[in-house]
């Protein structure tokens, strides 16, 4: 009888590692290395295309130091360090500015 019963298993979901927002969207970095990718409330799905676009207006190169192509979690990855390198300037010259 229990091979007739399906027993589905609860979702576990990767707790998220780091979160950023930019240009309207939201970038998920899961702890299993997983990229998830929100655009107004709605999660994107498959989401390189939208890395590699993102990588393009943040200068990001799509290949990787052996010559090939960025796998979703390495382009991912390397676009959310470059978001928080730019948030991180961004916030470095607002409290300067209202230092002076």
């Amino acid at each position: 009888m229990s091979k007739l019963l399906s027993r589905t298993e609860p979702v576990r979901r990767a707790a998220t590692a780091l979160q950023l927002e930019f240009a309207g969207y939201v970038l998920r970095e899961l702890e299993s290395g997983t990229i998830e990718i929100e655009h107004n409330g709605v999660a994107i799905s498959p989401v390189k295309p939208v890395l590699r676009d993102l990588a393009m207006q943040l200068h990001v190169p799509l290949i990787n130091g052996k010559g090939n192509n960025m796998n979703t979690r390495q382009l991912g990855a390397q676009v959310m360090q470059s978001i928080r390198a730019l948030q991180g300037s961004a916030a470095d010259t607002k409290a300067t500015l209202t230092q002076d």
